[in-house]
């Protein structure tokens, strides 16, 4: 991983399936190393305008990059390299063909149905993590992570709402942290956190907290 005026850039990443969205996803790069952000392995979806005009699929070997700390609307993938089998040497593709890679976001378990979430933090994420908990048949509240103590009655309110809590460290103040673990200790709401960004570690967490309802 390279870094460079605020500019990340992932070198020889191996692109893989992530099973929860059923789309395009980077783990690790072609050495086999775990892709990390913050100390903390990532799975990063890739864009699908670059997926269409690069016609990347799984196996592909491409360069990533993004701004640091704007991963989701920045992200680009700036390279896919052709592997050449026979002498297992990389060049560099320039062929733009037209996406053959139909995703399908129908056969996603309802495992959220009838279930309030509540993701405290990760104000830039709310959007795509919307929409994958709705997919999902759950709903949504967002908590910013920047409450303080003057704000308990305002937070008690909005996790009074929920069935599950789930904090993010990137995101959440201290004081936040506190207050939220505070409030859900009182009211009883199973509550986890996570580390690092991507709706993959947030969805894992959310479902690990549901299954223990049961």
């Amino acid at each position: 991983m390279q870094f460079s005026n605020g500019l990340v850039k992932i070198k020889k990443a191996v692109v893989d399936v992530e099973n929860d969205f059923k789309c395009l996803c980077i783990r690790h790069t072609l050495n086999g190393k775990d892709i990390k952000l913050n100390g903390v392995p990532q799975t990063i979806i890739l864009p699908m305008r670059d997926i269409r005009s690069l016609e990347v699929k799984k196996g592909d070997v491409i360069d990533l990059s993004f701004q640091r700390n704007q991963l989701q609307s920045t992200k680009k993938i700036c390279i896919k390299y052709q592997i050449n089998k026979d002498t297992n040497k990389n060049q560099e593709s320039k062929k733009y063909k037209k996406s053959k890679i139909k995703m399908n976001s129908n056969n996603i378990d309802k495992v959220f149905k009838g279930l309030t979430l509540v993701m405290v933090g990760m104000e830039p994420e709310e959007s795509e993590l919307r929409e994958a908990v709705e997919k999902r048949g759950g709903k949504l509240i967002c908590i910013s992570g920047k409450q303080g103590k003057s704000r308990r009655k305002t937070v008690k309110s909005r996790l009074s709402e929920g069935d599950i809590a789930v904090f993010t460290k990137s995101y959440v103040s201290h004081a936040a942290t506190n207050l939220a673990v505070s409030v859900c200790k009182e009211l009883n709401i199973p509550f986890d956190s996570v580390d690092g960004f991507g709706k993959s570690n947030f969805l894992r967490t959310a479902e690990k907290l549901i299954h223990n309802l049961k």
